[in-house]
């Protein structure tokens, strides 16, 4: 476990669920400033606790957050266009229709993204073409870049567009509240244990993009049908260790037997 677990995996952060949680940080969310809107469905959204191979090859809780951005492609290069060049221009094509405008404001003010369909996105992108005729406008979100090619919407994947995560080691638990602790060996190795069954929904404003998911193996770089092959032979573990202990009994016997009959041998020969 030591050579795979760093000690935080098993005795940090709050105690992994299912589904990744959102959480809040002091710096991303502003808290403490005075106004702040303390919801965890405030932007941004980061997760947590999710489990990530580190560069030492351990693996170790994190937070992750996927970006969202509008940005410039030349090549294969993403850059990020400056907040006060796009605001202007995307703000005007996502309250375009007066039918929703008042709904999209109110869920802007309270930190939630707006309902973005993929015609907007083509508005937006279209719109952005005029900045700069010599790279291609894109939306970067969910895990993908977005464009437009003959009309159409099109995405694919970036590392421009791959989440930013980073370990934490706090809040510690005791030894009584950390991994293995509860179920034994079923808190990491079961078939429902977050380690093997949990992931993580991936935040996108664009409405198409909505609901998918990442597995908690996908960022521990883990093929998912050995995890859950060898978190299927848990089960009978269990059944193992009977039989073994049957078989030690059984080879007991035997000897003792055998060394009766090798005793009584011995008498009867003097």
């Amino acid at each position: 476990h030591f050579e795979k677990l760093s000690c935080t995996a098993c005795h940090t952060g709050p105690w992994p669920k299912k589904e990744a949680q959102l959480v809040q940080t002091a710096l991303a969310h502003g808290l403490g400033n005075h106004g702040t809107i303390k919801a965890d469905s405030v932007m941004p959204y980061i997760q947590s606790p999710v489990f990530v191979k580190g560069h030492d090859g351990k693996i170790e809780p994190h937070h992750l957050m996927y970006p969202s951005f509008w940005g410039m492609k030349e090549g294969d290069v993403v850059t990020p266009l400056p907040l006060k060049k796009i605001k202007p221009i995307v703000e005007t094509v996502i309250h375009a229709d007066t039918l929703t405008d008042s709904l999209n404001m109110l869920i802007v003010r309270s930190g939630q993204w707006p309902n973005f369909t993929d015609d907007k996105l083509v508005a937006a992108l279209g719109a952005l073409a005029d900045l700069d005729s010599s790279a291609a406008p894109v939306y970067v979100s969910g895990g993908y870049v977005y464009s437009i090619r003959d009309s159409l919407v099109r995405k694919e994947k970036s590392a421009a567009a791959a989440p930013y995560s980073w370990a934490f080691a706090h809040d510690v638990r005791p030894a009584a509240q950390s991994l293995g602790a509860g179920k034994k060996c079923a808190d990491c190795h079961s078939l429902g244990s977050a380690l093997v069954a949990g992931k993580m929904t991936v935040p996108t404003m664009l409405a198409s993009a909505k609901g998918e998911s990442r597995s908690q193996l996908y960022f521990q770089k883990e093929s998912r049908a050995f995890a859950w092959l060898f978190a299927f032979t848990f089960y009978f573990r269990p059944l193992l260790k009977i039989v073994i202990l049957i078989s030690v009994l059984f080879m007991a016997g035997v000897l003792l037997l055998y060394a009766f009959r090798g005793l009584e041998a011995l008498v009867k020969s003097n």
